[in-house]
């Protein structure tokens, strides 16, 4: 991959983006290599090795992971990944922020798995949603109900840039 050599010289956030059982911490692990570093959200909810989500703390569970970060940054690990789904560029507006901030350059990767690059596009028919949906559900680590995981294929903002990142508002803010 051409953002390893960069990667070397260039201290490196990368914004992993995919839904759950797209390959994405797969590649995020594979990215990191023995420098890197890889926070997940979904790492609040380990408890002795095992997943227990709780929506209601996933506003301080992302807080957490966003405080993680800027602490890798600021002792200058490289690069610094983060394996969430970010189907939105507001999601990761916070880290894309912290990465200016500390002179860090941004790469936004998704997932190379062929289950997410052949079936995974804009424009999908109901028929291809389905299909995805009932791969991505199989292969979730975190048993991601299918409701939650066609939600988010239906709100994917498909090529988003850094810059999309940076001028992007969640839904709440004006």
């Amino acid at each position: 991959m051409n953002w390893y050599k960069k990667a070397q010289t260039q201290p490196t956030l990368i914004i992993m983006r995919g839904l759950p059982g797209s390959g994405k911490s797969t590649t995020a692990q594979e990215m990191a290599g023995e420098t890197g570093i890889v926070l997940s959200t979904d790492d609040y909810f380990m408890v002795e090795g095992e997943y227990q989500f709780d929506p209601e703390k996933l506003g301080v569970a992302h807080k957490w992971n966003q405080e993680r970060a800027k602490q890798q940054m600021a002792l200058g690990k490289n690069p610094v990944i983060i394996d969430n789904t970010n189907v939105q560029p507001w999601e990761a507006r916070p880290y894309v922020q912290m990465a200016d901030e500390m002179g860090y350059d941004i790469q936004i990767v998704e997932p190379s798995s062929p289950w997410w690059t052949e079936k995974f596009k804009e424009g999908m028919s109901p028929e291809e949603m389905e299909d995805l949906t009932d791969v991505l559900d199989q292969r979730n680590t975190h048993g991601v109900p299918r409701d939650i995981i066609r939600n988010k294929i239906e709100n994917w903002q498909h090529n988003i840039t850094d810059q999309d990142i940076r001028d992007s508002k969640a839904p709440w803010e004006k």
